[in-house]
């Protein structure tokens, strides 16, 4: 944790257990309270590329939700979506364009999309077939 991110680590330790010579304790005593840490703490969060706790992140999806309902009952256009604060805060792409789900109705649908990028691929050498 400490080659993660010390600064973050300690301030952790600072605020959950009120240690503030972190260096003092021994290796094995800092690693037990490092280990102790919540799931929340900032060097968790930063070992894990999160910028936000998990409270936050659901928090956000809670008003990323209420905003696209509103959207769609306001009967806006497409441009204007209202942005994904969840997936700011994730590094994920908001667009519903960046997402590879598709739906189909029936099994004729799906062979229909299936063959038309099978022949795609083939058309540009790929070799998948």
């Amino acid at each position: 944790m400490m080659h993660t991110g010390e600064d973050e680590l300690f301030c952790d330790l600072a605020e959950v257990y009120g240690v503030l010579d972190p260096r003092a304790l021994g290796v094995r005593r800092l690693a037990m309270l490092a280990n102790g840490l919540p799931d929340d703490a900032r060097v968790r969060r930063k070992q894990s590329g999160a910028l936000a706790g998990m409270d936050t992140v659901l928090l956000a999806r809670l008003a990323d939700l209420l905003g696209l309902l509103c959207w769609q009952i306001g009967g806006a256009k497409e441009d204007q979506r209202p942005a994904s604060f969840a997936a700011q805060l994730l590094g994920v792409p908001d667009t519903p364009d960046a997402q590879d789900v598709y739906g189909f109705d029936s099994a004729a649908d799906f062979e229909a999309a299936r063959a038309q990028i099978l022949k795609e691929a083939d058309g540009h050498g790929d070799g998948i077939s």
